[in-house]
């Protein structure tokens, strides 16, 4: 077993982990171990390319002068329908104008449009402010690698974190195991956790494989608070040739979107007195699923189609936009005029021609707005343990203004980096003696490990994706209870050595988010109850638990 000794160490290498690795090496004599679950710049959320343009919220007043940090984080807190941390959203309105400049500064550069930049308004935003980039946040990572001070930096690359160390209740550490089976125990002052969400619970994702929910398993195994967990971003995704999001200016087209029988998806599920075509209008502003809106019509009817089976070759329905384009149709949308061409190229340089071709279509999961508790310093409950990024909950609440999730690992990437680094500063390095890894026993006779995540992700997707009930979280309870006992028989001959832990990982955090739904019994944001549809006040606070408080 390998030992690492470092002052700081950074957990995951998006855009928070990279720029928490600056941050913390802005200090002198300050050395770092980054531990990343695949390559540097090749793996995590914020590189996974799956649309042709990220939004990067900061109101600066750039396209609109009266827009400002205040005015954005009004719009946080309506969005979040009293879920978020107040002070966490203040933080990150504040900081996020200064952070376009800092990422300009080190060499990313924010689309232009004749001139001037492409500034665009995200879902929930009262007005314009996304800067948007290509290749989503790879720009940001790839910029910030260039920034590291690699004489002060052990990098772990092919290493899964698989356990904090907590000794008299701080954090003193980890031990990872790295993709050819090594064990490694990493001595840390301080430790900044930001290895992401949790999409691949899910049939469908808009993540990479290693987003197996690693941030939460690992804090709350440590002590750590979490909250939100119920509130997940949901949305529209293209299911072939590969999974990309399909955006929501689409619907300004009003395209048909039927079953495999050529039949609607949305009318079956309409109020009385609605069309689909206000369903669209209601949708082309905004991507992600919430209760709060007409749109949610949309997304329960794709939902409601493909639990029935109705579906197509890949597991969708079906959208055709094709009549749209043939009229010459425009949509006079802006947002669309605004994206369109950047759009339609992206799209067809990944094989897909929306304007003349039909396509696969289904719900994602996206991103978790909730996650580790963490206080405007990025500090978690547990000390010497800060979080951000997707890890982390507080900025976001019930739902989560487009854009707002790459400043939000930026600027808490930048404070936790900082904070960890003068916490190392004045901490003695800490003693512990050699750890001894969990043990996993590999069944020749079990289910395969491979079986039982796919088995787990189909259970989430039909309980837990968009539409929840009673009745839904009361088979996914007794079918997670299932699973866990295979899991302890399972079999893991040939898999990876991350592959137990995966599948540990990926249970707890589906034990956590169905409790979650269970305890949240109304429909808020992005958390949708067909047995309580209503947003009800006796709710308005967000749910915190850690492993003291919750079963899982």
């Amino acid at each position: 077993m390998r030992e690492v000794i470092c002052d700081v160490l950074v957990i995951g290498a998006g855009a928070a982990g990279a720029r928490a690795v600056v941050a913390a090496q802005q200090h002198p004599g300050i050395n770092v171990a980054l531990a990343v679950k695949g390559k540097l710049g090749k793996s995590g959320a914020s590189t996974f390319w799956v649309t042709e343009a990220a939004g990067y919220g900061a109101a600066d007043g750039r396209r609109n002068t009266s827009d400002n940090p205040n005015t954005h984080y009004q719009d946080i807190l309506l969005a979040a329908r009293g879920m978020c941390d107040a002070d966490v959203a203040r933080t990150l309105t504040e900081h996020a104008p200064d952070s376009v400049r800092e990422l300009t500064k080190y060499g990313v550069t924010f689309e232009r449009q004749d001139g001037d930049y492409l500034i665009t308004q995200g879902c929930y935003a009262s007005t314009p402010r996304n800067y948007n980039l290509r290749r989503h946040g790879s720009q940001i990572v790839d910029a910030l690698y260039r920034h590291f001070d690699t004489d002060r930096l052990t990098m772990l690359e092919d290493t899964m974190i698989v356990k904090l160390i907590v000794r008299s209740g701080r954090c003193v550490g980890a031990v990872g195991v790295t993709s050819e089976g090594e064990y490694i125990v990493i001595n840390a002052k301080a430790t900044v956790l930001t290895s992401g969400g949790a999409g691949q619970l899910f049939r469908f994702a808009l993540n990479p494989n290693e987003i197996t929910g690693d941030s939460y398993a690992l804090g709350y195994e440590a002590g750590a608070e979490l909250m939100n967990m119920e509130f997940m971003q949901t949305g529209c995704g293209i299911l072939h040739p590969r999974f990309l999001i399909l955006n929501s200016w689409i619907w300004s087209l009003y395209p048909k979107l039927t079953d495999m029988l050529g039949e609607s998806v949305i009318a079956p599920v309409l109020p009385k007195g609605v069309t689909e075509k206000q369903i669209m209008d209601a949708k082309s502003t905004h991507y992600p699923f919430g209760s709060r809106t007409l749109s949610r019509y949309l997304e329960i009817g794709m939902q409601k189609a493909i639990a029935a089976g109705r579906v197509g070759p890949n597991g969708g329905v079906f959208l055709d936009a094709r009549d749209a384009f043939t009229a010459g149709h425009s949509s006079g949308l802006q947002l669309f005029d605004d994206m369109w061409r950047l759009t339609n190229n992206w799209y067809l340089s990944q094989g897909i021609d929306v304007a003349n071709q039909v396509i696969e279509v289904a719900c994602f999961a996206h991103a978790i707005n909730g996650g580790l508790r963490i206080d405007s310093n990025a500090y978690t409950n547990v000390p010497a343990l800060f979080a951000a990024g997707e890890a982390a909950s507080g900025p976001h609440g019930a739902d989560r203004l487009g854009g707002n999730m790459l400043p939000a690992c930026v600027v808490f990437g930048s404070i936790a980096g900082k904070e960890a680094a003068e916490l190392a500063m004045r901490t003695e390095q800490p003693v512990f003696t050699s750890f001894m890894p969990e043990s996993f026993v590999s069944s020749v006779d079990g289910p395969k490990g491979t079986e039982l995540i796919a088995r787990l992700q189909r259970l989430m997707f039909d309980n837990l994706m968009v539409v929840r009930s009673a009745e839904k979280c009361a088979r996914l309870k007794s079918e997670l209870a299932a699973l866990k006992v295979q899991a302890d028989n399972a079999c893991f001959e040939d898999a990876s050595p991350w592959m137990p832990y995966n599948l540990r990982n990926m249970l707890l955090v589906a034990g956590m988010m169905l409790e979650a739904v269970e305890r949240r019994k109304e429909s808020r944001g992005s958390h949708f109850r067909e047995d309580f549809p209503h947003e009800e006040p006796a709710y308005a606070l967000p749910f915190a638990f850690s492993k003291h408080t919750l079963t899982v």
